[in-house]
């Protein structure tokens, strides 16, 4: 299971193996990963600070116009850096695969406005990133689940 710091407390909700928490900014609150290693009953929890501090800055010297990468986008760093899958199939990245297209969201929440509002990531910088991974990462392919 993957997600942010900042919901990770919620991940025991889903049995795994392993859990992996991404810090967006270098500042977390450390209570919520302590809450979350209580409750998955020995499970390995990881903090992926280094990715977080890396692929950040990477993504903000490339010109990203919002602090860190989106929480997808985290996950695929993170994947493709400590897996090192051979494929890679990603669902729901339209519109980082296609910046130029609409952002619908498919899971209304008061978050984005009932699904109205969009997320504010930078969908072009992503983008980009996304190629950068892709040529970074050679042994791993990646592509869009159609």
């Amino acid at each position: 299971m993957f997600s942010s710091t900042e919901v990770c407390w919620q991940l025991h909700k889903v049995l795994a193996e392993e859990y992996w928490c991404f810090p967006k900014y270098d500042v977390y609150n450390t209570d919520l990963i302590d809450q979350l290693r209580k409750n998955v009953n020995g499970a390995r929890v990881r903090v992926l600070t280094e990715q977080s501090r890396v692929w950040n800055k990477l993504f903000r010297d490339m010109g990203g116009k919002h602090p860190n990468v989106s929480t997808g986008m985290a996950a695929v760093i993170s994947i493709c850096e400590i897996l090192n899958p051979r494929v890679l199939h990603l669902a729901g990245f339209d519109t980082v695969f296609n910046p130029k297209l609409d952002y619908v969201s498919t899971v209304p929440s008061p978050f984005n406005n009932g699904g109205t509002k969009d997320t504010g990531h930078d969908w072009t910088a992503e983008n980009q990133l996304l190629q950068f991974i892709g040529e970074h990462f050679k042994s791993v392919q990646i592509s869009c689940l159609q």
